[in-house]
């Protein structure tokens, strides 16, 4: 089959008024949604397959995603990492040079690698220590 929008709406002309009804297929906008989804979901599994910390930033440096090995590190859910500023996360990126990293890497658009070590308390109030390779 396919997938129908109708939109309907009262038309006047001089007599009375008519009730329209205009449709139009929108299989291929369903099909694309369908196949964005899916590619979503692959994402995810992608990244939650990966069996070291990995978060995603956004222009602003707010986190976008938060996987699972980044929450047994830092023992911050994701749910409670998303949308925040990655400063709020980890406390001693104000003391090193992880955030001109990330800002380095956003204006020039090309990866870098950096190595340093973070510490921050979580809250059982267990300090870790990561070693970070961009």
């Amino acid at each position: 089959g396919i997938w129908i929008e109708g939109s309907v709406y009262v038309w006047r002309d001089n007599s009375n008024s008519v009730i329209g009804v205009h449709f139009r297929d929108v299989s291929e906008n369903v099909f694309l949604e369908k196949q964005i989804l899916q590619s979503e979901e692959n994402y995810r599994q992608l990244v939650n397959s990966i069996h070291a910390p990995f978060f995603a930033l956004d222009q602003k440096l707010k986190v976008t995603y938060w996987n699972e090995e980044s929450e047994k590190l830092t023992r911050i859910q994701a749910k409670e990492a998303i949308y925040r500023p990655v400063r709020e996360l980890l406390p001693s990126y104000s003391n090193s040079d992880l955030g001109s990293v990330f800002c380095e890497v956003l204006e020039s658009k090309k990866p870098q690698k950096t190595q340093l070590k973070m510490q921050w308390k979580t809250p059982s109030k267990s300090t870790f220590t990561l070693l970070h390779q961009a």
